[in-house]
């Protein structure tokens, strides 16, 4: 499983020296590994159900980090867990 702040700090690694044009320093086998890990991570962000509906309002709880949320949210404000609702 790829770390998340990982993978985000080798792509802004990445990124950041294309952006200055510091070609010279970033190696394409730099850049391939971070966007394949970038894209290892998206596919294992799969939609999750919340873990529990209160009953007593719109409130449920995020099935990845557990931070409060409403029912209807696509995803988790705390986590950015995208959330399934339906069966």
């Amino acid at each position: 499983m790829a770390n998340r702040e990982k993978v985000i700090s080798s792509l802004n690694k990445a990124l950041t020296k294309v952006g200055y044009g510091d070609m010279d320093n970033v190696t394409l086998s730099e850049v391939e590994e971070a966007i394949e890990s970038a894209i290892s991570l998206l596919k294992e962000q799969e939609p999750i159900k919340p873990r529990f509906y209160t009953g007593y309002g719109r409130e449920c709880w995020c099935g990845q980090c557990g931070s409060m949320m409403y029912a209807g949210d696509n995803y988790c404000s705390h986590c950015g867990r995208r959330i399934k609702w339906d069966d």
